[in-house]
């Protein structure tokens, strides 16, 4: 998973004991920290595991579980009630971003001793019972969200109403993911192969 915003990246690897380790490597594949972690649930080699990070935090998603490690001490876990989809870390490396089948989730990285607080934007008019959505962090920290009906966008911070909404035709099919582009847009990748591209 992508970690931090100097091109760092981390790999986790699961051991025939059941443990993880999170290796963290520079942009030039120099390895820069191995960090062992102690979370392992029963069945870990099958699980679809989520990873995010940004400077010395570490975010783990797998199944139901939300799970945010801070450069010392234990784990701090959230329980959603569905599984996660998708995980992202803001580019200040304050917040993190959780995508489920039916939510999207807004939380703040935990203060050392304190649990997860979240905000969920899937209050949506856009939002329904069968569309999974995607989304992401755009530069200036703002969330881009986008569902098959349309999309849209949370100025950072402000996260009861959407700042800008835009429309999604049928015909370039279902978005599968979303990427930040340039100094503020965004690019939606569909079922259908399309490339839907917004702003600079």
């Amino acid at each position: 998973g992508h970690h931090g915003a100097e091109g760092d990246f981390v790999i986790l690897q699961y051991t025939s004991t059941g443990s993880i380790t999170a290796f963290i490597y520079s942009e030039a594949a120099t390895l820069r920290q191995t960090v062992p972690l102690d979370l392992a649930p029963p069945g870990i080699a099958s699980m679809d595991w989520k990873i995010a990070g940004h400077g010395p935090n570490l975010c783990l998603a797998v199944d139901h579980v939300l799970a945010f490690r801070p450069p010392a001490g234990d784990f701090v876990l959230m329980q959603l009630p569905h599984p996660v989809t998708g995980m992202r870390m803001s580019p200040c490396g304050s917040q993190i971003l959780v995508t489920t089948k039916h939510s999207v989730l807004v939380a703040d990285v935990p203060k050392p001793g304190k649990p997860f607080e979240a905000v969920d934007l899937s209050g949506s008019t856009l939002g329904d019972a069968e569309s999974s959505p995607v989304a992401c962090f755009l530069p200036d920290g703002a969330v881009a969200i986008a569902r098959p009906q349309g999309g849209e966008i949370f100025s950072r911070g402000r996260y009861t109403t959407p700042s800008a909404r835009f429309p999604l035709a049928s015909r370039d099919g279902v978005p599968v993911s979303i990427a930040p582009r340039g100094t503020g847009g965004f690019a939606i990748l569909t079922d259908a192969g399309k490339l839907v591209v917004f702003g600079k």
